[in-house]
């Protein structure tokens, strides 16, 4: 998960990265330097996800797929 993409995924939210530091008890200079690499740790994910009311799975844009039903 690199940094460019949670930007625009907290963008996404309507969230400001002011917000979003407050949350996981960081200064939004960490939260900046800590968006600044490409690759975010998982621990810090699961924090800016909870913060944003989200499970990890919404930075990665998973979707639950169902196997189509056999036919006849």
């Amino acid at each position: 998960m690199t940094g460019a993409h949670l930007r625009k995924k907290i963008r996404a939210k309507g969230f400001t990265f002011q917000q979003i530091a407050d949350a996981i008890g960081e200064s939004k200079q960490n939260l900046s330097q800590i968006l600044s690499t490409n690759n975010i740790k998982t621990g810090t994910l699961e924090r800016i996800a909870a913060a944003m009311g989200e499970s990890v799975s919404y930075f990665y844009n998973c979707l639950l797929y169902t196997s189509p039903s056999p036919r006849d």
